[in-house]
């Protein structure tokens, strides 16, 4: 993440310096200071606008475009049942939050990143699971961590690891918008 920031911050850093000139030129009358601080403004707003909207829709993005919702299918070290569940990711181009439900219990991350490997990506998030007042009677609040397969902007599969000492796998990831 620390990486892509940096990137980030040389491309809006010389945008930057590219609207001052232009309005150095444009508005001839103006002070630096004037220039400045409004050429900081505009690059300020277009960089906000980028990277929450506007990079989903940039052909030459290199980062994964996961965001939407899913159906994935998991199994549990815990009773080797299999279970179906809802996700919902939302994505700007530098976070991600990722929201899974099922019959039993909501879930929410509480950091994520997306580690970019030579030929695919990995989502790795941290979570807490809270599950439904009836159901702590065996399934006490916890936490975990997720690991998802990213190829071709589309998750594959992924295993995640609990602090109740359970693991599982997620398989038959379809995603639905």
């Amino acid at each position: 993440m620390r990486e892509t920031l940096k990137g980030y911050g040389k491309y809006f850093l010389g945008m930057c310096v590219l609207i001052y000139v232009f309005l150095s030129i444009i508005l001839k009358d103006n002070s630096f200071l004037d220039n400045f601080d409004l050429a900081v403004t505009i690059s300020m707003v277009l960089a906000a606008v980028y990277s929450k909207w506007l990079w989903k829709y940039n052909p030459l993005e290199k980062n994964p475009k996961i965001y939407g919702k899913y159906k994935m299918t998991f199994i549990s070290t815990y009773d080797n049942s299999e279970r179906i569940m809802d996700v919902r990711i939302k994505q700007d181009l530098f976070s991600n939050r990722i929201y899974m439900t099922t019959k039993e219990s909501k879930s929410e991350s509480i950091s994520s990143s997306i580690i970019t490997k030579k030929d695919s990506c990995e989502l790795i998030y941290t979570y807490q699971n809270i599950p439904t007042a009836v159901e702590r009677n065996h399934s006490e609040i916890h936490f975990g961590t997720c690991r998802l397969s990213i190829v071709d902007n589309k998750i594959i599969s992924g295993e995640y690891y609990t602090d109740r000492k359970t693991t599982g796998i997620i398989k038959n990831v379809k995603r639905l918008k």
